[in-house]
């Protein structure tokens, strides 16, 4: 990998996500985290991760998405405004996510695995923006004090002095309040992870949006000597809180310290994901302004036409209804109504010299001499085709309901490009007149739109206006 340029006294280099390097310094240091893959056939290692991996000696990789033009890796002013656009729309994907995965009690080891870091800190700062530091209130009694008397207590406490008219007297009585335990390990524990979220985004503040400078004093110093022993707290205290932002937060600042360790360990920081193609489904969500959402008459006819039904023996139990298909995109825009597949591959034909680049994480056999050989190792596959056609059959038998019966009908598979650009079409013999087009949508442009929740309207005329 080439040096490209140096930032805030940080060398900063580019590559492309799945591009194949032997840098064996490089693999030993990340060979303790799950972003590197194993090429055997050309035996190097890729990245399957697009984000910023931040190396023990000071030095940051920007993994671009692999869809990038290899001329763009020679452009570093491309690559600044590619990474900080990624950065963001993965920090906006992310935020999309938090509240159901945090809401509840959940599985910690689960979700240890679909979270890293970047997007734990980013979430803690944001919470705290907007609650504040973790408060644990406590009840304690206060003698004559404004809240409702506790008469049980004052009863059990005071003497009473019984008067002429025989009514008992209570010179004193005493009230339950709810004050804040301000000394709670807890709030020392959030304390320090949020100093910690606000130094790891400051190392990499030249490609994200501005985070708060925090410095709490901290009373605690949290290390692999003590951690245990703060988890095990904190899991005490999870399973009698029933607040949801509390739970919500516990189970955050869980995971926090279990990737702490993993990264104190390591010296790793990772500022990115390794799915981006769930990044680029939403793009494509946001992008085509989705309506396939709960409680829609989209989602109603999906489930009941696509759910598989099985009619067992009675000692089996009867019915029982599988899960349906989930289309990623349904929309409508003019006199159209689209049908949309998100697929984050690269549709482009690698040259000789460089054919140890396996695009899409493909293997190609090395009989696939032509052109359209290697491209179909990158194309939607045979169960990708059959299920946008099914989504496809699904809503045209219920037009009526669904009000398209009087709209033009789209089939499409969106792919990232340095472009706007029809590709072809893809259809089964089975099927006639069923065919889904394949269109190419620019990135950079896509990136820009996502961020600013615009609809890439540009893109659908353009669709309507080709004559296929």
């Amino acid at each position: 990998m080439e040096l490209m340029e140096k930032i805030n006294h940080k060398n900063i280099e580019y590559i492309r996500e799945l591009s194949r390097f032997d840098n064996s310094e490089l693999v030993s240091e990340l060979e303790s985290t799950n972003i590197l893959k194993y090429d055997s056939k050309n035996e190097k290692h890729y990245f399957q991760y697009v984000g910023l991996v931040g190396l023990k000696d000071g030095r940051i990789l920007s993994v671009l998405p692999k869809c990038i033009s290899e001329d763009i890796l020679n452009d570093k002013n491309d690559c600044v405004q590619y990474t900080k656009n990624i950065l963001n729309a993965i920090e906006k994907y992310n935020h999309k996510r938090f509240d159901n995965t945090f809401t509840y009690n959940l599985d910690i080891d689960k979700e240890e695995k679909n979270f890293n870091l970047f997007a734990l800190y980013d979430f803690l700062i944001a919470d705290y923006l907007e609650y504040g530091l973790y408060r644990e209130n406590k009840e304690v009694y206060e003698e004559n004090g404004d809240s409702e008397i506790d008469w049980e207590h004052t009863l059990e406490v005071e003497t009473g002095y019984i008067t002429k008219k025989k009514q008992p007297v209570y010179l004193n009585y005493h009230n339950i309040t709810t004050i804040d335990n301000n000394n709670n390990l807890i709030q020392e524990v959030h304390k320090f992870l949020l100093n910690r979220a606000s130094s790891y985004f400051q190392e990499i503040s030249f490609f994200i949006d501005s985070k708060p400078i925090l410095d709490f004093y901290c009373k605690i110093d949290i290390g692999v000597e003590n951690q245990d022993k703060i988890i095990y707290l904190i899991e005490k205290v999870l399973r009698r809180t029933f607040n949801q932002r509390k739970i919500r937060l516990l189970n955050l600042l869980l995971l926090i310290l279990r990737k702490n360790l993993h990264s104190q360990q390591n010296g790793i920081n990772l500022y990115g994901i390794t799915n981006f193609h769930s990044v680029w489904e939403d793009m494509c969500k946001v992008l085509f302004d989705n309506s396939y959402l709960d409680g829609s008459k989209y989602k109603e006819v999906i489930r009941e036409l696509t759910a598989p039904r099985y009619v067992l023996n009675k000692e089996l139990q009867g019915k029982k209804d599988g899960n349906p298909l989930i289309p990623d995109v349904v929309t409508k825009y003019k006199d159209t109504f689209f049908v949309i597949d998100a697929k984050y591959y690269n549709i482009s034909i690698q040259s000789s010299e460089n054919d140890d680049e396996i695009t899409n994480d493909i293997e190609i056999n090395d009989n696939e001499n032509t052109q359209l050989d290697k491209l179909q190792g990158f194309l939607p596959g045979t169960y990708d085709v059959l299920k946008q056609i099914i989504y496809m059959e699904a809503f045209l038998k219920e037009k009526e309901k669904l009000g398209i019966n009087d709209k033009k009908v789209k089939n499409i598979f969106i792919i990232p490009g340095t472009e706007d650009r029809f590709i072809g079409k893809v259809g089964m013999e089975l099927f006639l007149e069923k065919d889904i087009e394949l269109w190419l949508m620019d990135i950079k442009q896509a990136l820009d739109f996502y961020l600013k929740n615009k609809t890439n309207t540009k893109l659908l005329d353009t669709i309507l206006l080709d004559n296929i």
